[in-house]
């Protein structure tokens, strides 16, 4: 009798669960005015991926690359560069440059010993190997940039992905043993068709530290006094949404691996995200609505720290940097930092890491499991999330707008104000704002002076806490 009534109840739970996808897919066709059509993987192996391996920001001369021998003691199936693979020079924005760091790497016996191996490698562009600082769809070389990335990656002169315009591509890992075990690989492009934020240095070749600081102070009044909560653009490009629609769409797969160089559900708008192009986000989010993908998994870099966000079933893992994470360039913040990370509601690592996602079954549910980790260089656990297989993977897709936590709804990061606000605060800035700016300016000055005299970094790994 208990049987029966559970069989009834998800019964209940799959055709409630159909009902609602194949509405949200017309409400999605309508407001977007495209159609939802399935596409195929664009790579498809026959094998089992049991360790998913990835990270981003990686140069080398930094002489400490204790991390990638640690990589390949994992024994991942597939290791996935997720951005910033080469820093060109500061000022060398040209496809000259982009070749000479890729032949340097080539040339690294350190690299050369970590591909050597690996399984399988694979991997996007962010903006530095993408060939400049924050580069968007206005970058004149981004098609040599893209052909030199696969170039890197080794694809053959006809490979389908140097026909795109863009480096986006997909692939499924197919369990032979077990038909259930399927996990589809998506990775973005968001670079090649990406529109300016409100404030963006898009094209700014040479930057310096004023720069930076002159970025940091932008995107923060923009945040603060609302500037740019409705800034139109697009993350994608309309073709490549037409093929992400695609790959979700009545997919197959039990777990979706989805990669964005840029974070994606974070809050903070001082560096790069979806959150400073609000309608692309919000589009996005709308997008797993209609299709509803199981166990969606996003994979994000760029920041130079490491970090895991999740909501309501719903996760993404920030792996950030391989070799020169910010506590190692920046350690003057460690004191700040240390205030205000708690008071922002996140837990960050600062220090050199990578990621990992194990994926397995749960034999009793028949749903996947995954055991989603941030290491350090050493290989150790900084944090982690275990889905043991129990739950429902529709569950984050059911009464969306009236849920107290989800990344699905109201997914804006920047607050519209009034007049009156935007006043307020005006005087609160003038007040308070401009007086800590100055203080942050000559304690970082101070910091570059040291740097330049010592002409070295600290050191690259935190001292061992005692037991």
């Amino acid at each position: 009798m208990l049987a029966a009534s559970l069989i009834l109840a998800c019964q209940a739970l799959a055709a409630s669960c159909f009902a609602a996808q194949t509405e949200d897919a017309r409400k999605y066709e309508a407001q977007y005015d495209t159609t939802l059509v399935p596409l195929v993987p664009d790579e498809t192996y026959r094998e089992r991926l049991s360790r998913l391996a990835f990270g981003s920001c990686q140069d080398f001369d930094f002489g400490d690359n204790r991390i990638f021998p640690v990589i390949n003691s994992t024994d991942p199936d597939l290791f996935l560069y997720t951005g910033d693979i080469i820093y060109p020079d500061i000022g060398c924005c040209t496809p000259d440059c982009i070749i000479a760091k890729y032949e340097k790497l080539n040339a690294n016996a350190e690299f050369q010993e970590f591909r050597s191996k690996l399984r399988r490698m694979d991997g996007i562009y962010d903006d530095h190997d993408f060939g400049i600082d924050d580069g968007h769809s206005n970058f004149p070389y981004r098609a040599e940039s893209q052909r030199l990335l696969m170039d890197f990656l080794q694809k053959p002169e006809d490979h389908y992905r140097r026909k795109r315009e863009g480096a986006y591509f997909s692939m499924e890992y197919e369990d032979p043993e077990n038909e259930h075990h399927r996990v589809k690989i998506i990775v973005l492009d968001v670079r090649y068709h990406r529109d300016c934020y409100y404030y963006c240095p898009c094209l700014r070749c040479q930057w310096t530290t004023w720069d930076f600081l002159e970025s940091v102070t932008k995107r923060s009044m923009s945040y603060y006094f609302g500037l740019g909560c409705d800034q139109p653009g697009d993350m994608l490009g309309e073709e490549q949404w037409r093929w992400l629609q695609g790959q979700l769409f009545h997919s197959k797969a039990e777990t979706h691996v989805i990669v964005s160089p840029l974070q994606v559900f974070t809050t903070s708008s001082l560096l790069e995200s979806w959150g400073l192009l609000p309608h692309a986000k919000e589009r996005l989010a709308n997008l797993l609505i209609a299709t509803k993908p199981k166990n969606p998994i996003f994979i994000s870099g760029d920041v130079h720290w490491g970090e895991i966000m999740e909501k309501d079933g719903i996760v993404e893992i920030t792996a950030s940097s391989l070799t020169h994470s910010f506590l190692l360039e920046f350690p003057m913040l460690r004191f700040p930092l240390y205030f205000l990370v708690p008071f922002w509601g996140k837990k960050l690592y600062g220090y050199n890491n990578f990621g990992i996602i194990d994926f397995g079954m749960n034999g009793e549910t028949g749903e996947m499991r995954h055991h989603i980790k941030l290491l350090d260089d050493a290989g150790k656990i900084v944090f982690e999330v275990i889905d043991d297989g129990t739950t429902d993977p529709m569950l984050p897709y059911l009464d969306v707008k009236n849920k107290p936590s989800t990344f699905l709804h109201n997914t804006r990061i920047i607050p519209c104000r009034s007049f009156f606000s935007k006043f307020t605060l005006g005087i609160l800035f003038v007040l308070v704002g401009i007086p800590a700016l100055i203080l942050f300016i000559i304690a970082w000055m101070i910091w570059r002076i040291i740097y330049t005299i010592s002409g070295k970094y600290p050191s690259r790994t935190p001292k061992p806490k005692k037991d």
